[in-house]
């Protein structure tokens, strides 16, 4: 996150200044931001350099970092809104948008969505040849642990929080484990 910070601050983040910035690159920089908790920089990044992306991006990466800020920021109605102004057009984003739509609907506390959005991410990640291994696993390990989580709150099952805080802690490949760990703290 420093180096982006650095790489934006000092104008090294593309080799002229025609240059647009890449959609994979900006997608990895909310990220970033969003795993240290830097909402208010995210935002300020957004409104400072969305223009800098190819005009057909604009639109959906302006939606995509609104729709995280508003979760960063517990506004979880307002980032399911921003959710339904993004169009699909970059293959990550199906991923990334049924992750935070998993986590919203479980902050509303609209279980029944939440188990619904984990089953099309469970099929999707079974089935698309656009991931690659590596990002499939991570996001697996977000299903099973999002679903015993679930199960704790929908069905009353028990959660051994010492143990499930050891596992995501050690493991190597999950997605949005700074959640999971921050609702495993709240049982």
């Amino acid at each position: 996150f420093e180096n982006y910070k650095s790489a934006f601050e000092f104008g090294f983040y593309k080799y002229n200044k025609n240059d647009k910035i890449n959609i994979n690159a900006f997608r990895n920089i909310i990220g970033c931001a969003v795993d240290n908790s830097e909402t208010d920089w995210l935002e300020r990044f957004a409104e400072d350099y969305i223009s800098e992306l190819h005009e057909e991006y604009r639109d959906n990466m302006k939606s995509y970092t609104l729709a995280y800020v508003n979760f960063e920021r517990k506004n979880f109605e307002e980032a399911l809104k921003c959710i339904s102004n993004i169009k699909y057009d970059l293959f990550l984003f199906k991923i990334d948008i049924k992750n935070l739509m998993v986590r919203i609907y479980f902050e509303l506390q609209y279980y029944e969505q939440a188990i619904s959005a984990l089953d099309a991410m469970k099929h999707y990640i079974s089935n698309t040849k656009e991931l690659s291994e590596k990002f499939k696993l991570s996001e697996a390990s977000f299903i099973r642990y999002t679903g015993e989580l679930l199960k704790a709150r929908t069905k009353g099952n028990k959660i051994d929080v010492t143990y499930f805080n050891r596992i995501l802690s050690e493991e190597k490949n999950l997605s949005s484990r700074k959640w999971l760990l921050e609702k495993i703290s709240e049982l």
